[in-house]
């Protein structure tokens, strides 16, 4: 489906009108209305190149679902990261090609074995270059030796086979055998333009940790925390914090906890005890979700931060060599009755248990507002697995539409992964009213209160996106998606009877600020059930022209 199919999905899906109602043998095989006069819905295996396809058909019920909500949602959603990707993109070279200059300086200020800082800087130097040289193939100048090291680790990230160590990091210990070298394939949107190379840039400095119980690599991290401090350093090296709310590990900034130890010269008492303190923190508060090849899961430091999804590490612990984790673990978790019931009867002892504590862990949604936009999406999906209302028709009350629910909830729940496919955490197992409308309207209002505060959150974060030049959302597909969110503020159900006095003012520009900068102001104002479907078309065709 396309980012433009999917808005059409919303706009249009309202706006479908017909004479009569139509008959179940004009769409249906023999075998499906079977299942239709039985449990009063049918999912059919007929198969549309887009969501709203169905809609267009003017004999055809219109049935606005949340399905549909969900998926303009991820369209529009992804798009916007991966506008802000392309920003970042741009941003982390710059940042990192400061860092290697810096090293020296900040090595001069700390006061401790003269070989012991000699090779934690070489340790710093090589992961930087690495990243470096993925990015620009000419950035960065090396002696002999570390740009052989590098070369040789570029090709072997480039061609993104095979499990090994890289020898200057180390012989394989229990807590880092090896790293797979399929991390750094690009997925997603991360195929398109240059963001390949910022996957694998990105990959590696995620994938190479810096223990603090190790005296080396403690003082490469440390090293690499000072010299990283130029300015916009922060917004580079963590942009994703308020989206995706807990760090996966510890980023080397978080070394950093007074003036001190960001600028101040150390003795070698000193930088024990900083160490120290460091590795107790970070004992204090072990991973949850493990990205290494590893007989036995340890905290360490990160050059960036990858994110911990609480959805990620539930399934690290529902997942075992004689069970693989399963969607319905997340179900479980959001609270989904049909999908508890299932894993108390035919899950393995103490699964459900270990979901229902996994669930009141950080990150999961508890009802109350804030937290990271992952954590409010995860509220979103809950909403339709969990909440009733008392007028729902007689269909919805039965097991086979609390099914069809859950595979909504996942379904989205497996969109939204697919967006942060980089940025979170990979999960890796130890080894070892005019014309008569004819349709209906899922009545699920509290999703629909979740999805409008989930579009407000999206919005505010990406206008929060610190970025030299403007958003997406400035731009004419922006001023789209903006207006969409406005209409679906004011509610899918009135899309075709509201007049534009009705559509929210009090927030960002008004409703007719959009339509006249889209040149559909005189269609808009009329009003029609035909003229608001001249008004969809032209929508969708003006983005699609902008997006190509």
């Amino acid at each position: 489906m396309t980012r433009i199919a999917l808005l059409a999905a919303i706009l249009t899906g309202s706006l479908a009108f017909a004479e009569d109602p139509p008959k179940p043998e004009q769409f249906l095989k023999p075998a499906e209305i079977e299942v239709l006069n039985r449990q009063k819905f049918v999912i059919t295996a007929t198969e549309y190149n887009q969501v709203f396809a169905p809609n267009l058909d003017a004999e055809m019920s219109v049935f606005i679902t949340s399905d549909s909500l969900l998926n303009a949602f991820h369209v529009l959603f992804e798009e916007s990261v991966y506008q802000m990707e392309r920003k970042n993109a741009k941003l982390l070279p710059d940042v990192l090609k400061a860092m290697p200059a810096r090293l020296p300086e900040e090595a001069k200020k700390l006061k401790a074995d003269k070989d012991l800082l000699a090779t934690a800087h070489r340790r710093a130097e090589r992961v930087l270059g690495v990243a470096l040289r993925l990015l620009d193939p000419k950035a960065g100048k090396f002696d002999k030796e570390t740009e052989e090291i590098i070369a040789a680790e570029v090709k072997r990230i480039q061609a993104g086979t095979g499990t090994e160590k890289p020898a200057r990091l180390g012989k394989p210990d229990p807590g880092f055998l090896a790293l797979d070298y399929s991390r750094f394939v690009p997925r997603g949107f991360h195929t398109r333009g240059t963001l390949p190379n910022h996957w694998r840039a990105v990959s590696w400095l995620q994938a190479i940790p810096f223990r603090s119980d190790r005296e080396e690599e403690f003082l490469a991290a440390a090293l690499l925390a000072r010299a990283s401090q130029a300015k916009g350093a922060v917004g580079a090296l963590d942009p994703f914090k308020g989206f995706l709310g807990v760090a996966a590990d510890h980023p080397i900034g978080s070394l950093l906890k007074d003036d001190k130890h960001r600028t101040g010269e150390l003795t070698d008492k000193d930088i024990r005890e900083w160490q120290k303190a460091a590795d107790e923190r970070m004992k204090a508060a072990p991973p949850k979700v493990n990205d290494q090849l590893a007989t036995r899961s340890e905290a360490s430091i990160r050059v960036l931060p990858s994110y911990r999804l609480p959805d990620a590490a539930l399934l690290q612990r529902t997942g075992t060599a004689e069970r693989w984790p399963s969607g319905l673990d997340v179900a479980a978790a959001l609270g989904s009755p049909v999908a508890r019931a299932r894993l108390k009867t035919h899950g393995p002892k103490g699964l459900l248990d270990t979901i229902l504590a996994e669930a009141k862990t950080a990150g999961w949604p508890t009802g109350d507002k804030g937290g990271s936009l992952h954590s409010e999406y995860l509220a979103c999906l809950q909403s339709l697995l969990t909440e009733t209302e008392p007028d729902w028709p007689k269909f919805m009350t039965a097991s086979e539409w609390q099914w069809k629910q859950r595979q909504t909830a996942l379904s989205g729940w497996a969109q939204q992964h697919h967006t942060w496919a980089l940025q979170a955490k990979r999960s890796v197992q130890f080894k070892g009213g005019g014309p008569r409308v004819v349709g209906f309207v899922e009545p699920v209002p509290a999703f629909f209160k979740r999805f409008a505060d989930l579009t407000k959150s999206s919005r505010q974060k990406f206008g929060d996106f610190p970025t030299p030049t403007e958003l997406p959302r400035r731009t004419e597909f922006g001023m789209v998606a903006s207006l969409l969110a406005r209409l679906t503020e004011a509610g899918v159900t009135e899309l075709g009877k509201a007049g534009l006095d009705k559509l929210p003012k009090d927030k960002g520009p008004p409703v007719q600020w959009f339509f006249e900068r889209l040149s559909l102001t005189e269609d808009a104002k009329a009003g029609s059930a035909a003229d608001w479907k001249k008004v969809v078309a032209k929508l969708v065709a003006r983005a699609a022209q902008v997006v190509g």
